[in-house]
């Protein structure tokens, strides 16, 4: 598995590229709130500005490739059927890299696959637990 392609990884980069293009932004804020701007080019400042939204940019754009793959997944499922509602669920896709053994990893499933129903009927959290 490269690494990618894996949808933690790419939540991961995409908040750290968003991150490293907003520090920019805020240090050119600060220096204007506190008069300090004269002391910067402003070359230097379109330099800042510009790798600030270029960094900007790629996190949001890793957002979005993490994203894609869901929203491809239930375009798949609705064309199978008209009369059934589809809520993908990558169940093996979260749970893999989290638990290693293949047992555990099939009761982790089976608590996800809990949650995710009980979250969408509307069911009380505790109420799951009971039965």
């Amino acid at each position: 598995m490269k690494w990618l392609d894996s949808f933690r990884s790419r939540i991961v980069l995409g908040t750290f590229l968003w991150t490293l293009g907003l520090i920019p932004i805020l240090h050119l804020l600060f220096l204007l709130i506190h008069h300090q701007m004269r002391f910067i080019s402003v070359a230097g400042i379109r330099i800042l500005l510009v790798f600030s939204f270029l960094c900007i940019a790629a996190g949001i754009w890793q957002f979005r490739a993490a994203i894609l793959p869901f929203g491809r997944l239930r375009r798949q499922l609705s064309a199978l059927r008209d009369d059934v509602i589809f809520y993908p669920v990558p169940f093996d896709k979260l749970v893999a890299p989290v638990c290693p053994d293949a047992k555990l990893r099939r009761l982790v499933k089976n608590m996800i696959y809990v949650g995710v129903v009980a979250q969408i009927l509307g069911i009380e959290e505790g109420a799951s637990e009971s039965g």
